[in-house]
């Protein structure tokens, strides 16, 4: 039996380099396993699902993909938000029109999603707590926040003053897994 013990992004990329080289000593009956500790942070934790799964599908078990996979679910809406949805509200004249509609639109559907998302946190006892109270704010904020501003009750500068610190915060949270 093989044991793989991952505390970061980088000992996933590390054993998925190097996983062909260690085919060739592994006898195809020897049980390969990897236990997830920690992620360096909510940020990375889709890319790491990614390629977790890659290795899945290689031979490799890990008993806490369905954990991991609704981290990385989380972690795919923030980098959404962060990467396709507020690049459009950052003119210093945002009109309500076109893309920024849109993009306030997406912001909303992400803010559901992740509020659903802590609901599913919450079978996770190992995640309970910092990820899903700060997931919760998060996802809370930023609904209330771009109704607001769909409304026409505050501007698009209040709305990132009041939603970009806690997504901040929230993607740089270390990810325990025990």
């Amino acid at each position: 039996m093989i044991c793989k013990v991952i505390n970061s992004h980088a000992d996933i990329q590390a054993l998925y380099d190097t996983q062909s080289q260690q085919e060739q000593g592994i006898r195809s009956d020897e049980r390969k396993i990897v236990q997830i500790d920690s992620l360096e942070s909510v940020r990375i934790a889709h890319e790491s699902y990614v390629l977790l799964c890659q290795l899945v599908d290689q031979g490799w078990s890990c008993s806490r993909m369905d954990l991991l996979s609704v981290v990385g679910n989380l972690s795919l809406e923030l980098n959404k938000i962060e990467r396709d949805l507020l690049p459009p509200l950052q003119g210093q004249e945002t009109k309500m029109e076109g893309r920024v509609v849109q993009a306030l639109l997406g912001m909303r559907n992400s803010a559901i999603a992740i509020l659903r998302l802590v609901k599913r946190f919450r079978r996770f006892e190992t995640l309970e707590g910092l990820i899903s109270s700060r997931a919760q704010v998060v996802g809370t904020v930023l609904e209330d926040a771009t109704e607001q501003v769909l409304r026409g009750t505050q501007d698009i500068a209040w709305l990132k003053e009041k939603c970009v610190p806690p997504l901040v915060e929230l993607m740089a949270i270390r990810v325990s897994i025990f």
